[in-house]
């Protein structure tokens, strides 16, 4: 669990970058 800290950081930075697009693909993905 602590090394997926690591890799939320940035993926939420990206998220926030590109919200809509973003939001669809994990729609998508069912997360």
């Amino acid at each position: 669990i602590g090394g997926s800290g690591v890799l939320v950081s940035p993926l939420t930075y990206i998220f926030d970058e590109e919200t809509p697009r973003w939001q669809k693909l994990l729609s998508q993905l069912g997360l």
